[in-house]
């Protein structure tokens, strides 16, 4: 376009053909020529916007030369800096590549330096149907190598506000005069420093373990939610159960004040650690790690369907409640083994004059094919005999 095409007054014809013809002589530089023919032996010609641009130089000036390789110089640390402001994902990757690998590390840590919008990114990508839980791990785990005071976004006010990942309301229909209740997540950028179950569901043991050591929070509180648990506060050893992360699980049971005896929803005191880890979602050494832990009482009874239901009593209701089959039932039996080798009593009362071995039996009554309560039995006897034996030896 001229560059008269955008005034603002109206102009004659003879105003705007005058324009026209200083614009293209203004022009005429630029436009391409005719290459020159090069003599044998000449290797100095120039090209043809070369030779238009030494011709249009003033008399005694050096030629300048264009060329497209030409670029501002930019420090890598401001490439970054621009770079947190372009879509996260391809585009950053892009910008890396076009730097080149000598300094696309400089450029990536100037990026990450206080870009929470990469935080939010993360949390982002964790609601995704397909989400790699351990890619959303790595993508925070990198931007705390490169914002090493992040335990400064860790605050009691935080801490406070946010220990809730998802908020319940309620949300009117204006059609019907009714509603629904609607769940709504929280997305900060530092919630998973504040909040040491959503710590854990990113699998981020550090943070977990300077919200507990630093910052003296109860492990055995129902206080916190994370993004998957829903409403109600789940134990944080059971959410590192639910989560499958062994390291959150080890170290928690590791505390001095942990309770391994403890609820494990705030919603249901009957339901405690040990009946979810009893399910067949999780192996038997997390199973054995709670019912061998300091605080956990192998014959204490817990209240279920009016009765007081033992460990081993629950184990009995465990086989008839659910199809245990094939790899569930070798499971069963080893989580089974464990409660006896911990010194569960085969004989105890559930307040209904029914032992866990006599449960088995009168189970094993109305289905005489389960090889399950069959072999339960025969442990359970076992278990008594050896004792017997030894309070003889004794």
């Amino acid at each position: 376009k001229n560059c008269w095409s955008i005034r603002s007054h109206k102009m004659s014809t003879g105003e705007a053909a005058a324009v026209a013809h200083r614009s293209n002589r203004a022009m005429a530089p630029l436009r391409p020529t005719k290459k020159a023919r090069r003599a044998p032996g000449d290797i100095g010609t120039s090209t043809s916007r070369e030779s238009t641009s030494a011709a249009a130089s003033p008399a005694g000036a050096p030629a300048r030369r264009i060329t497209r390789s030409q670029r501002p110089n930019l420090s890598p640390e401001l490439i970054g800096r621009v770079a947190s402001f372009v879509n996260i994902g391809n585009d950053i990757f892009n910008v890396c590549v076009s730097v080149g690998p000598d300094v696309a590390g400089i450029v990536r840590n100037a990026y990450l330096l206080g870009n929470h919008r990469y935080l939010l990114h993360s949390i982002r990508e964790n609601f995704a149907v397909a989400a790699d839980r351990s890619k959303c791990r790595d993508n925070v785990m990198t931007w705390m190598e490169v914002n090493v005071g992040w335990r400064d976004q860790c605050t009691d006010e935080r801490i406070e506000w946010l220990k809730r990942a998802t908020v319940r309301y309620f949300e009117e229909d204006d059609m019907t005069e009714s509603g629904r209740y609607e769940e709504l997540c929280i997305l900060h950028p530092y919630i998973m420093f504040n909040n040491p179950a959503i710590a854990i569901e990113f699998g981020l043991i550090e943070p977990l373990q300077f919200l507990v050591e630093e910052k003296q929070i109860d492990v055995n509180a129902y206080s916190w939610t994370n993004f998957c648990s829903g409403k109600e506060p789940w134990h944080l050893v059971a959410v590192a159960m639910q989560e499958l992360d062994q390291d959150a699980f080890d170290y928690l049971l590791s505390l001095d004040g942990s309770d391994a005896n403890s609820p494990a929803k705030s919603d249901d005191a009957d339901y405690r650690l040990f009946h979810l880890a009893l399910e067949d979602r999780y192996c038997s050494s997390w199973f054995e790690a709670i019912i061998r832990h300091g605080s956990f009482d192998v014959n204490a009874p817990t209240e279920f369907g009016g009765a007081m239901l033992s460990p081993l009593h629950y184990a009995i209701f465990l086989i008839s409640a659910f199809d245990l089959s094939g790899a569930n039932i070798s499971l069963w039996e080893a989580k089974f083994s464990s409660l006896l080798e911990a010194g569960a009593d085969p004989t105890l009362d559930n307040g209904l004059l029914q032992s866990p071995l006599d449960a088995a039996k009168i189970k094993h009554a109305d289905d005489p094919g389960s090889k399950v309560l069959k072999d339960a039995i025969k442990m359970m006897e076992d278990c008594l005999t050896q004792r017997g034996s030894e309070k003889k030896v004794m």
